[in-house]
């Protein structure tokens, strides 16, 4: 179960909708993921067009560290920031809108 709030009531509520969702993660999987670190592989994107759709205030990926992944990316690149929403609020209504929006904006620019 996710650890904070929001993600908790949204994992309760896709799970409520999609039963099938519902997966056990195995600890190989998890070690994975704490030892990801993509800080590691940013200066390899030089000359990628990176689009940075990030959360304010978000409380599984905080904006700080990807803003700092963000600096360390070769350009061209963009960084946008959606506001008044959650980790898991960005798949849905007005939020979705706004970041799909800026997504399709990118990929009309560099496609």
């Amino acid at each position: 179960m996710p650890a904070d709030p929001h993600s908790a009531q949204w994992h309760h509520e896709v799970l409520a909708q999609f039963p099938e969702r519902k997966y056990d993660l195995p600890l190989e999987s998890a070690e994975r993921i704490v030892e990801y670190r993509p800080i590691e592989y940013a200066a390899k994107l030089d000359g990628t067009p990176s689009l940075f759709i990030v959360v304010d205030d978000d409380e599984i990926a905080p904006v700080d560290q990807l803003k700092a992944l963000y600096d360390l990316v070769p350009g061209p690149k963009r960084l946008y920031v959606v506001r008044d929403t959650t980790h898991h609020g960005i798949y849905e209504g007005a939020p979705l809108a706004e970041s799909t929006g800026q997504a399709v904006a990118w990929f009309n620019e560099h496609l």
